[in-house]
């Protein structure tokens, strides 16, 4: 048995003692859940659009990080393409000068040296940013959509 006070319909404290203003309810209530019978059964309250939108949104711009910083496929190697692996890459590139070490190599995710010439670091960074800029295109749809939305329902279909 649990006790439970309740201001303006909304279960606002729970405790296991009864004491004065708290109410018999629902072993399974939980603090703001809603009743309209005085707390004899409790809900979740609605979800507000302004909220379904904010909590979509967060939701799109980490699976926008995921998309961006996801690995990549280089000739069949499999490469780290996180933000410090793009950014060590951008370093390399701009450091290296017309041509690669005739010893220049990129480690892949498994960690072998992989050879590369300065074209290949060039076109693996292409791949970085073509995958970055593809996830960047598809967030900034979806939060349109998110943006335009005029019901909760609207809102969670709005998928990534």
């Amino acid at each position: 048995m649990a006790y439970g006070k309740i201001t303006n319909g909304i279960l606002v404290q729970k405790q296991p003692d009864k004491d004065a203003g708290f109410v018999v309810i629902p072993d399974d209530a939980v603090c703001g859940q809603v009743t309209a019978d005085g707390g004899l059964t409790f809900t979740n309250p609605p979800i507000l659009l302004q909220s379904a939108k904010d909590t979509k949104v967060s939701e799109l711009d980490a699976a926008y990080l995921a998309a961006s910083y996801a690995n990549v496929v280089y000739n069949t190697n499999t490469f780290q393409a996180d933000e410090h692996s793009q950014q060590n890459l951008t370093k390399v590139l701009s450091a290296m000068g017309t041509t690669a070490p005739s010893d220049f190599y990129w480690v892949d995710v498994a960690n072998a040296q992989i050879p590369f010439t300065k074209a290949d670091a060039q076109a693996l960074a292409d791949l970085m940013f073509q995958q970055g800029w593809t996830a960047f295109k598809r967030l900034q749809v979806s939060k349109a959509a998110v943006r335009a939305a005029k019901t909760v329902a609207d809102v969670q279909a709005v998928v990534w």
